[in-house]
Order: structure tokens, then sequence, then C-alpha cells
């Protein structure tokens, strides 16, 4: 994830890091897989989509306490947002947080803890190519390596989890 997130040329040198962003991006997958473990002994509601809901209405208080402390709010005219961002809003809200949230939900239920938590890392190299195919973004041997790393990680915590499970 460091590599990443890293800009440029990996190997330049830690100045042109921001700093607050890349740590918050490296320990998101971090403190998400520890959730994710934490939930299968926690009282959760029955209902995935309750969950979810729960989930994203505290998240999105955090956000808003966050925006409202950082100033965020003054820049803000609803006027600037175009339709197809607002549409692209209601999307993610909708597909890409109620249900895909709802859905690893009930994974968590029903698959190994640590195969489901390997999407927090496999979802940025999504994100990534989603914004090359459909953002016309640029793809660089930077960003193939970076994801090369996270695709090698995500096959030694599955074949670590496979030896495991062997007699």
């Amino acid at each position: 994830m460091v590599v990443l997130v890293s800009p440029g040329n990996f190997w330049e040198g830690m100045d042109r890091y921001d700093l607050l962003g890349s740590g918050a991006v490296v320990l998101a997958p971090l403190f998400w897989s520890l959730g994710s473990i934490l939930s299968k002994k926690a009282d959760l509601p029955e209902s995935p989509l309750m969950g979810t809901s729960m989930e994203m209405l505290a998240g999105s208080a955090g956000l808003a306490a966050a925006s409202m402390l950082s100033c965020e709010w003054t820049g803000f005219e609803i006027s600037a947002v175009s339709l197809r961002s607002a549409a692209g809003l209601v999307y993610l809200i909708t597909f890409g947080s109620l249900g895909a949230l709802a859905a690893y939900t009930w994974l968590l239920r029903n698959a190994p803890t640590s195969l489901v938590s390997t999407y927090a890392f496999v979802n940025p190299m999504v994100a990534i190519l989603l914004g090359t195919w459909l953002g016309e973004e640029p793809f660089s041997l930077h960003l193939a390596f970076a994801m090369s790393l996270i695709i090698g990680s995500v096959i030694l915590v599955n074949r670590a989890r496979n030896k495991n499970q062997e007699p």
C-alpha cells in the first residue's frame, strides 16, 4: 500500500509524500481487518443491511465532524455539483456502500475472516483499474509494480490460510 500511494517514482525519496494521507491509506486496511476479526465476536444485528446502515451513519457523522473542524464546508457550493456527480454519489451510496457492505457482512458470517478481509487490499487495485478504464487516468509501471506486490501479498495470505487448514 505504501508503494501504491507514493507519488511518481517510489524510489525518489520521502520529501514528496503526503504523510497524513499516505498514513491513512496504509492504516485503513489494517483497521478494517481488525474490525473484521472483532466482528466475529461482536453482538451485531441479524440483518446485514441494518449493520451496514449503522456503520454508514456512524462513519458519516465522524466525517461530517472532521469536515466541520477543518472548515471544508466553507468552499462548498451546491450549485457547483453536476448532475453526473450527484448520480455518481447516489450510485456509490446504493451499490458501493449499502450493497457491498451488506455482502461483506454476510461473507464475514459465512467465510473465513482471513479470506474475506483480503478485499481491503484488492479494492484499491480495482479503483485504479476503473479509473484507468473509465476516467482515462494514467497507468504506469509504478502502479503495476504496486499492484503486483498487493496480489503477491493476497496470495501469501491465502497460502498461509490453506496450510493452516491442512491436517
